[in-house]
């Protein structure tokens, strides 16, 4: 499609000037390229909204995602194409849809994260959905553009949540966390206890804290087979460390049983009584 373009913007005479002078200095000519090209593409998207012809959509998506991959790199005005997705959405024809589904995939994100754009942006997405709604459109379109809005607020909720985040957690509890669900696979119990009696119990009280929220948390971090080397390795520590071991297994019963108490009881019709 642009091989044309390109051809016309390198005239014979250019062309051998250019591979006669390797030392002459090519910006001018790449920039005029570029120009030409952006030029084009422009005129192509404003072609495609105007003629709205449900034809050539394969080539019209590869223009519009060139324009969304341009607009991410600052050759192209972020306000063109937010223009361009809002002419498509308010005449939502299914050609139309695939585009604006194409728009959002390629620089979708780059539009909801900058902050001159995020507000228009999402607001243009917000608008998307009841337009979306109130047309009769197919079913694998209209789950096209529900996948597209929820792929961009998923991504825009996991940013928000990392900037929340809280802060890294220190580099002896992490270690710890590597004794007990990594170590305490490939060694032997008793070696990994050694190393953990080493940590400062006695002057730090933080440690036993740590530990006991590692031991609690055998759900997210160890596999179950694995459970009775840690039962081994408590059991190991306990001669050394009564006072962590016993708060764990009370914190271990108290779970239990709060557990136990959130969950209803199964009914005795159930089981009924066998003669």
């Amino acid at each position: 499609m642009f091989s044309s373009l390109l051809a016309g913007r390198f005239s014979s005479a250019e062309s051998a000037f250019f591979l006669d002078s390797p030392h002459f200095p090519s910006d001018c000519h790449i920039v005029d390229v570029c120009g030409g090209v952006l030029d084009y593409l422009q005129g192509e998207m404003k072609r495609i909204l105007e003629e709205k012809h449900p034809t050539e959509l394969e080539s019209k998506i590869k223009n519009v995602r060139f324009i969304a991959e341009c607009t991410k790199f600052g050759l192209l005005p972020v306000g063109f194409v937010l223009g361009a997705f809002n002419s498509l959405m308010e005449d939502m024809t299914p050609h139309h849809v695939e585009l604006l589904y194409h728009i959002a995939d390629a620089c979708g994100n780059y539009l909801l994260h900058m902050p001159l754009t995020r507000q228009r942006f999402s607001a243009l997405l917000q608008k998307m959905l009841k337009i979306k709604t109130a047309k009769n459109l197919p079913a694998h379109l209209d789950i096209l553009l529900e996948d597209a809005y929820h792929q961009l607020r998923s991504s825009t909720n996991a940013r928000a949540q990392g900037r929340g985040a809280k802060t890294p957690e220190p580099p002896e509890k992490q270690f710890l966390r590597k004794l007990i669900f990594e170590e305490l696979l490939r060694r032997d119990e008793d070696q990994v206890a050694r190393v953990i009696r080493k940590f400062p119990w006695s002057t730090e009280p933080k440690v036993e804290k740590w530990f006991r929220e590692n031991v609690l948390d055998l759900d997210m971090q160890t596999n179950f087979d694995h459970i009775h080397r840690i039962a081994s390795l408590m059991c190991a520590l306990a001669k050394y460390l009564p006072s962590a071991i016993i708060a764990c297994i009370d914190g271990l019963l108290e779970a239990i049983q709060v557990e136990a108490q959130l969950k209803e009881p199964l009914s005795r019709d159930c089981f009924p009584l066998q003669n």
